[in-house]
């Protein structure tokens, strides 16, 4: 059993020349997003996303519920975005795109990075945006590095 005195080994500041883990960045990233209720239980599923009638998917979505980091970018000029993290929830994840909910509108053809854990950052355009409420957007990434990646059930894990 440690003694009291060395409990500090355990808070130590954070080493300034390897950069800080994904865990210590989305402890640090405040909750924004605002999910309705009536949308939880969608949350929770796993498996296959079921699709809709007018949908055009060349690929399978699948259900898959984690926390990632957005990154910023400037992009569209008449769009002001100043380079900043954002902590989202990952909705959905097929071989083309990536499905999110975050508390900000984005406009299509933005790009921005996500950053997921264990996966690293991958580059995103964003192809839709849907409000649900006032801190709530559902938006669809389109994400080329995905087909390369993994495929979805290995991505899953």
């Amino acid at each position: 059993m440690l003694e009291r005195d060395s409990e500090e080994v355990f808070v130590a500041e954070h080493d300034a020349s390897k950069p800080p883990s994904f865990r210590e960045t989305l402890r640090k990233l405040p909750f924004k997003v605002q999910v309705p209720r009536s949308q939880l239980g969608e949350l929770m599923k796993s498996g296959p996303c079921s699709s809709r009638m007018a949908e055009q998917r060349r690929h399978v979505r699948f259900h898959h519920f984690k926390q990632g980091i957005l990154g910023y970018q400037q992009t569209l000029l008449p769009i002001r975005r100043l380079q900043a993290l954002h902590l989202v929830l990952i909705t959905n994840i097929s071989k083309s795109g990536i499905g999110i909910l975050h508390s900000e509108q984005l406009y299509p053809r933005e790009h921005f990075f996500l950053w997921i854990e264990d996966r690293g950052f991958l580059r995103v355009d964003v192809a839709r945006c849907r409000k649900v409420n006032e801190n709530c957007f559902d938006i669809g990434f389109l994400c080329p590095q995905l087909a390369d990646l993994l495929n979805e059930r290995e991505f899953l894990k």
